[in-house]
């Protein structure tokens, strides 16, 4: 089993090609696919709602909600260390330099 991992700001959520990549990456059943999000996982007083884009984009990918993990504004690192996550796309670089710094088993990969 593969677990993989997507951000969803300037990643998954917002990019069509790394969506359709998600989409694959689903329809394989050695792999489980997780969105990691530094969202607030709640409806928060200044930022309002985040949760309803992660949702929706989820629930088009066939992504379950049990694999969505809201960070409210923490790194990932320790979600993806937990996780044991063997891959992880991301658009920030510190993200992904942290990623490669403290979990070299996990993949870290840049998305442009």
């Amino acid at each position: 089993m593969t677990k993989i991992s997507f951000d969803f700001d300037g990643t998954l959520g917002h990019k069509p090609h790394i969506q359709r990549l998600a989409q694959e990456l689903c329809r394989d059943p050695f792999n489980e696919v997780h969105i990691i999000t530094r969202r607030y996982g709640y409806i928060h007083p200044k930022a309002g709602d985040e949760l309803s884009d992660v949702l929706k984009v989820a629930s088009m990918l066939n992504i379950p909600k049990e694999r969505i993990h809201f960070m409210n504004r923490e790194m990932k690192v320790g979600k993806i260390k937990e996780l044991e996550i063997d891959i992880h796309w991301d658009d920030d670089i510190q993200e992904i330099a942290l990623i490669r710094r403290q979990l070299p088993q996990c993949k870290g990969l840049l998305t442009i």
